[in-house]
């Protein structure tokens, strides 16, 4: 019996699968930084950033899928306008706005 050790079929696959569960571990550790820098960046640095809102809707569409999908969207607007003010984010990339003039300034309409 002069097999090397990496000739022996159950040591092959124990290191198979640890390398594949390795693999794994540090793919969603990479994906869990990636969506960590991604939200500190949306609340942080984005554009957007100074806009007053929840900070589930400046990280992600969450916010605003959640109050849709639940029927409660216009009570959640009007709760986070009473919270925020007339300009609320509500989404990553999305304003919502309160007041008559906005509505004229952004589509130019009387």
């Amino acid at each position: 019996m002069s097999r090397s050790v990496l000739d022996n079929g159950f040591l092959r696959s124990v290191l198979t699968h640890s390398s594949v569960l390795l693999g794994l571990v540090l793919l969603l550790t990479a994906t869990g930084f990636a969506f960590l820098a991604l939200a500190i960046y949306r609340i942080c640095f984005h554009p957007l950033a100074g806009y007053p809102g929840p900070k589930l809707a400046a990280c992600s569409q969450l916010w605003f899928i959640r109050a849709w999908a639940g029927g409660n969207y216009p009570f959640d607007m009007r709760r986070a306008h009473d919270k925020y003010g007339d300009v609320v984010r509500v989404a990553p990339n999305e304003l919502s706005f309160n007041t008559p003039q906005a509505y004229k300034d952004i589509y130019g309409h009387d």
